[in-house]
């Protein structure tokens, strides 16, 4: 229930407990969460990744909250999550987050922000724009994220009141999401 968008007294009425109890429990599953995102073995092929932020806020709408995420093509599996800043620090912490393969071999399409093409090797790196369609997996992604977790839709009234708390929560939904994409790659098979 906590990867839907589910507000936080529904999901107590349904097992019948307190939210004091609901937060303490969410609290733990959050401090304790994986912050290593798992994904398929790439082997050989020939990787595609597509890289972009959204922002959303902590507390109140003066406390941003910048999230960077990346998408392998492929496989539509996240690769990568870094909460963080705008700038450099931000896109070498995602960087620094995605798979060892990814970072080696991987063609990553990014918006222009100059963050990017200071961190990523220039051979490597596509700046495109958004109307090009080189992002459109990560833009489904990021709006995937705005639906389902109510504390990043855009200029939201829901606020988590720690950062641990909100990257804890995307973090969860990630683990989710991926793990779904993996039974369903499994199912095909």
């Amino acid at each position: 229930m906590l990867s839907e968008k589910i507000p936080p007294a529904g999901i107590c009425r349904v097992p019948g407990i307190s939210q004091r109890r609901l937060q303490s429990y969410v609290g733990e599953i959050y401090r304790h969460i994986e912050k290593k995102i798992e994904t398929t073995g790439k082997g050989k092929i020939r990787l595609i990744i597509e890289c972009d932020g959204i922002r959303s806020y902590v507390g109140n709408k003066k406390n941003k909250c910048r999230i960077r995420s990346a998408t392998d093509v492929a496989t539509e599996e996240t690769a990568g999550f870094h909460a963080g800043s705008r700038g450099r620090e931000g896109a070498e912490g995602l960087r620094n987050s995605l798979p060892p393969e990814c970072r080696q071999c991987a063609v990553v399409y990014t918006d222009f922000r100059e963050a990017y093409a200071g961190v990523l090797p220039s051979e490597r790196h596509r700046p495109a724009a958004e109307n090009s369609g080189k992002t459109g997996h990560i833009g489904r992604f990021s709006n995937t994220v705005r639906q389902r977790i109510s504390r990043s839709v855009r200029k939201t009234l829901s606020f988590s009141e720690k950062p641990e708390n909100h990257i804890g929560a995307i973090l969860l939904f990630i683990h989710h999401y991926n793990a779904m994409i993996r039974k369903e790659i499994t199912d095909t098979i």
